[in-house]
């Protein structure tokens, strides 16, 4: 999971320096995919919530703009948090 963070993580970081970076747009969107897709499995639903949330901005067509890019950003980081704040079952 936390892999797939780091893709979310360095997509943000690409598109924060070209909007149009299709390649990091595309891997974004996968992984956030993945994430909201397993989360639940493992009692994150508000992990979950975020990397659904994700998907949704990622997969449109629109150009993003800084500030979705520095939400997507923030999202990245409080799903980090997230996944690293739960004990180990």
């Amino acid at each position: 999971m936390l892999e797939r963070v780091g893709v979310l993580r360095d997509a943000c970081e690409a598109l924060g320096r070209d909007a149009n970076d299709t390649v990091s747009r595309s891997a974004a969107r996968e992984a956030a995919h993945k994430l909201s897709g397993s989360l639940g499995i493992f009692g994150l639903s508000r992990g979950t919530e975020l990397a659904a949330a994700m998907e949704e901005v990622l997969k449109g067509a629109d150009l993003l703009t800084p500030q979705r890019v520095l939400l997507l950003a923030e999202q990245t980081r409080e799903l980090d948090a997230a996944i690293r704040a739960k004990p180990a079952s």
